[in-house]
């Protein structure tokens, strides 16, 4: 006899006389738990038809039909009604939507109305949009409208740090709700949460020195931002997020799968643990294909379409492509560049001697991937410029030869975007190319001394002001901050920062190229480029779309963008095409729902992975 019930947290609980062959079955359920005061095992609400799939063999060789309460059927079919609506929510392209507690000259495009909706009637929900597509505001609209309903009175907004005070001025200019901004030692932390404002905002890492004091609080909203943060559920920050459970949870990420498909789990672990449960040894024996050393290589093919399912239960998506219709058409092209002589030789050289030491390391316990990385770091640098590896006073260089020829090939009053992952090579191209440029690096300073001195005069004029109309009179005033008439801007000993190599970038039509390592691939709007050139591509696919989200924006005046990858052929950056294209491909599959018919599954790199790199 096998009994399936709801216990009071709305999980499935299954009783049953013990039979060897039934307890091995529930192993087989991929979030099931067993319950040490009950004796029973339980698993969440949305996996009966798992459970009915798992347990159908037993039940037909036996000829026994198993019993379900009456209320545990009812929940069921009231939670699938609630689900089919969330879907059918995130299918539409538009939607009427009342616009509550926001100020009237907001708008929002169709697509973030329906992402708006979708987070109020969820509750709990990631918000995937690609980057640039207004995250920030779709989820305020949300917000401002549970406020409204009061249905929310304290929100909890987490993000890095970085956006902490863009998040304030949002939320200055689209509405009238107040804000406090967590900073400061500890004391003053401390006091600051008790505040009365409509939203207190925190980043990634006060959360962790002071998540006892947040956990105390009755947060009934937290919208956490770039959650991709806390991806990885071993660290810190994974763990005191999901401490924080409050009835609403926003989650706002353009990448739910940067590297393999645990990612998924982490982010879902927090949003909505009923998706796939807490135990992350479950998810990779259910959906994971594992080696014997408990190594996660790609997810099991035969079970996509069930983590696509229940993904799309509390997640919306919403790619450029297929939303703004206003957008320039994205044109990816690969220039595959022939090493010369001299290159070949030096590469060559330094591959068998990395193999060598790889066949004698892989048998150390010392070697790890990171090692192996560092090895292959140097096969990079050969196939961008042998001036890398060795000091020649002629410039050796098959791919900076080629991309002098592709910019001599583009418009030639067309500016262009530059990404590289190593600084020399950014100076390197920026010394022997023949336009004027610009070169971004970890170096420069995010500071503006003009800014600087315009909010302490703010400030100054306006004593006894605070809050929201302080913050919304500093960033007014530091808009009208022109480096044009910078008195700073002239002597680059008194001037270095992002916002005056930006404005040399935008208004100064003789300066052509914008030269960054990835120092530049976040937090900067360059739509006055209509071409982005990864000279060197990185292993994550995701800091690769970053890059070309730098000009890939709303503001993009461009017909096309074109996006110009190079690579070296017959080396270890052909291989690495390959390691992107599965990672892209469990992207795809698993979150975009593409219909790719036969795709590699996703690699994590291991030790021998790397070596087959090379």
């Amino acid at each position: 006899m096998i009994e399936i019930g709801l216990n009071k947290k709305d999980n499935l609980v299954i009783r049953f006389s013990y039979d060897k062959d039934i307890v091995e079955l529930m192993h087989q359920l991929p979030s099931r738990a067993f319950n040490k005061k009950t004796k029973l095992w339980e698993i969440p609400l949305i996996d009966l038809p798992i459970l009915r799939d798992v347990i159908e063999p037993y039940i037909l060789r036996h000829r026994i039909k198993p019993s379900i309460t009456p209320l545990a059927k009812q929940r069921y079919f009231e939670l699938i009604e609630h689900l089919k609506e969330i879907q059918r929510i995130s299918q539409l392209e538009d939607i009427d939507y009342d616009m509550v507690g926001m100020k009237s000259e907001v708008k929002l495009y169709p697509f973030q109305k329906v992402g708006a909706v979708y987070l109020e009637k969820a509750k709990r929900a990631l918000l995937a949009f690609d980057m640039g597509l207004g995250k920030t505001p779709t989820a305020l609209a949300a917000a401002s409208s549970l406020i409204c309903q009061e249905k929310i009175h304290k929100p909890l907004i987490i993000c890095p740090s970085s956006l902490k005070f863009s998040w304030a001025i949002e939320i200055a200019k689209f509405s009238d709700y107040t804000y406090t901004i967590i900073n400061g030692d500890a004391k003053k932390r401390k006091e600051q949460y008790n505040n009365s404002s409509n939203f207190t905002i925190v980043n990634y890492d006060l959360l962790r020195h002071d998540i006892t004091k947040i956990n105390d609080i009755a947060w009934d909203l937290v919208i956490a931002d770039e959650i991709q943060r806390a991806k990885n559920y071993s660290t810190a920050i994974s763990r005191n997020i999901r401490v924080l459970q409050p009835e609403y949870i926003f989650g706002l990420t353009g990448t739910p799968i940067e590297n393999e498909i645990m990612d998924l789990f982490t982010l879902m672990r927090f949003i909505n643990n009923a998706i796939f449960g807490g135990n992350g040894l479950y998810f990779k024996t259910r959906y994971c294909n594992v080696d014997s050393w408990g190594g996660i290589h790609g997810y099991r093919d035969d079970r996509h379409h069930e983590i696509e399912r229940k993904v799309g239960y509390c997640m919306i998506r919403r790619k450029k492509r297929d939303v703004l219709k206003d957008l320039p058409n994205k044109i990816v092209k690969f220039y595959y560049i022939t090493l010369s002589e001299q290159e070949r030789r030096l590469y060559n050289e330094y591959k068998l001697t990395n193999l060598r030491e790889l066949e004698v390391d892989l048998n150390s316990p010392q070697e790890n991937s990171s090692d192996v990385l560092t090895r292959i770091v140097f096969l990079r640098e050969i196939c961008d410029c042998l001036n890398l590896m060795e000091d020649n006073e002629k410039i050796i260089s098959s791919k900076l030869d080629e991309l002098k020829n592709i910019m001599a090939d583009l418009d030639s009053e067309s500016k262009v975007v530059i990404f590289t992952e190593y600084e020399r090579m950014a100076q390197i191209i920026q010394n022997n190319m023949p336009y004027q440029s610009v070169h971004l690096h970890g170096g420069v300073k995010n500071g503006c001394k003009r800014e600087d001195e315009s909010e302490k005069l703010v400030k100054k004029e306006n004593k006894g002001l605070e809050g929201r109309d302080l913050d919304l009179k500093i960033h007014e005033a530091k808009k009208n901050c022109k480096c044009t008439e910078c008195p700073y801007s002239k002597d680059d000993s008194l001037c270095n920062t992002r916002k005056k190599i930006l404005s040399k970038f935008d208004n100064d039509p003789n300066i052509r190229l914008f030269i960054s390592t990835n120092a530049g691939k976040e937090g900067l709007n360059l739509q006055v480029a209509p071409v982005v050139i990864n000279y060197d591509m990185s292993f994550n696919p995701a800091v690769n779309e970053q890059r070309i989200a730098r000009i890939d924006r709303i503001g993009q005046k461009s017909e096309k963008i074109l996006v110009i990858n190079m690579v070296c052929h017959d080396t270890i950056e052909e291989k690495i095409l390959k390691v992107l294209k599965e990672k892209q491909d469990l992207f795809d599959k698993v979150i975009d729902r593409s219909d790719i018919k036969e795709t590699e599954v996703l690699k994590k790199l291991t030790i021998e992975d790397l070596k087959q790199l090379m």
